[in-house]
C-alpha cells in the first residue's frame, strides 16, 4: 500500500512539474504552435521514429550474437533487446534496459556476463560520439553565440549534473565501488577482445551508432521544417550530441528527461523559441508512445492467440 501511495505521489508530482514547465513556456503560444503545425509531415515524421526504435536494438546485437555461448536465434535476441529497450524509456537513466539480461537468462539460460559487457560498449561507444560531436559543436557551432550569461548557465548544468552524480554514486553504489570497478576493467578486457577477434562487429556498431544520431538529428529538422522553422542540419547533429550527454543523467518524469530540459534551452542557441522546442518534443515523444502503445497491443494479442491455440 505504501509503494502504490508513494508511486501515485510520483505521478502526481511529475504532472505538477509539467504544467508548472509549460505555464512558464506559455501554453497560449504551443497552442499556436500546434495550429500552426503542418500535420502532413506526421506521418514521416513517425515513420522515422519508428525506423530508430526498429534499429537501435542492432546496436546491441552485432556485439552480442558472434560472442554468444549458445546458438539463439537473432531474431530472439532481437525481439528481447527491442523489449527492453522500450521498457528502459520509461525509467531514470534507462536502467530498464537491463531487463534483457533477466529475460534471457531465464528464457535461455545463458551467462549474463557476456550480454552486460556488451551493453557497458554500445552505452561507451555511444557516449564517446556524443562527446567527441558535443565537444566539436561547442566550439565550432556555439562558440561565437556564448556570452557570459549563457557560459554561466552552461557551467550551471555541468555542475549539477556532476553533483547529482556523485550523490546518486555515494548514496548507493559506494558498497558496489568494488564490483563497480572490476565490471568496468572486466568490460575494457571484452573490448579489447572484440577489437582483437571481433573488429568487424565492433565497427559495425560504431557506424550503426553514427547513422543513429544523424536519425535523430533529421527527426528533429523535419519537426521544426513542420511548425515553420528551417535550422541547419549541421547544427542540430551537434546540439544533438550535446544534449545526448545529458541522457546519462538519472531524470525521468513521465517520460521527460533531463534530455528534453536540456533542449528547451540548448535550442535557444539556434534561435528557436522555447514553445517550439517544448511542442517538437510534445510530438516526438507522444509519436514514440504511441508506437509504444500499438507494438504492446500487438505483442498481446499475438500471445494470447498463441496461448489460446
Amino acid at each position: 500500500m505504501k509503494k502504490i501511495f508513494l508511486r501515485a505521489l510520483k505521478i502526481c508530482g511529475g504532472i505538477v512539474f509539467l504544467v508548472v514547465l509549460f505555464r512558464i513556456i506559455g501554453i497560449e503560444e504551443i497552442i499556436e504552435a500546434f495550429l500552426s503545425l503542418e500535420v502532413r509531415y506526421l506521418f514521416l515524421i513517425a515513420g522515422l521514429i519508428l525506423l530508430s526504435i526498429l534499429t537501435d536494438p542492432l546496436r546491441f546485437l552485432v556485439l552480442y550474437w558472434p560472442v554468444c555461448e549458445k546458438k539463439i536465434n537473432v531474431k530472439e535476441i532481437y525481439k528481447h533487446r527491442l523489449f527492453s529497450q522500450i521498457i528502459g524509456t520509461f525509467t531514470p537513466s534507462r536502467v530498464g534496459e537491463l531487463s534483457i539480461l533477466y529475460t534471457m537468462k531465464k528464457k535461455y539460460n545463458v551467462k549474463i556476463k557476456k550480454m552486460a559487457y556488451a551493453m557497458a560498449i554500445d552505452k561507451g561507444i555511444t557516449f564517446i560520439c556524443y562527446l567527441i560531436f558535443g565537444i566539436i559543436g561547442l566550439i565550432v557551432i556555439l562558440n561565437d553565440r556564448i556570452n557570459a550569461q549563457k557560459m554561466i548557465g552552461i557551467g550551471l548544468i555541468l555542475s549539477i549534473m556532476l553533483g547529482l552524480y556523485l550523490f546518486i554514486f555515494n548514496r548507493f553504489y559506494a558498497k558496489s565501488k568494488s564490483r563497480i570497478i572490476k565490471f568496468f576493467v572486466q568490460s575494457v578486457s571484452f573490448f579489447l577482445y572484440c577489437l582483437k577477434e571481433k573488429k568487424r562487429f565492433l565497427m559495425m556498431n560504431v557506424m550503426m551508432t553514427f547513422l543513429a544520431i544523424l536519425l535523430v538529428a533529421l527527426i528533429g529538422k523535419i519537426t521544426l521544417f513542420a511548425f515553420g522553422y528551417s535550422v541547419s542540419f549541421k547544427e542540430l547533429f551537434y546540439l544533438n550530441n550535446i544534449i545526448g550527454l545529458l541522457g546519462i543523467l538519472p531524470l525521468n518524469i513521465l517520460g521527460v528527461t533531463a534530455k528534453e530540459l536540456g533542449a528547451l534551452y540548448l535550442f535557444t542557441f539556434i534561435k528557436i523559441p522555447a514553445h517550439i522546442t517544448a511542442s517538437m518534443l510534445v510530438i516526438v515523444i507522444t509519436l514514440r508512445y504511441i508506437i509504444y502503445f500499438i507494438w504492446f497491443v500487438s505483442v498481446y494479442r499475438f500471445q494470447y492467440q498463441r496461448n489460446k491455440k
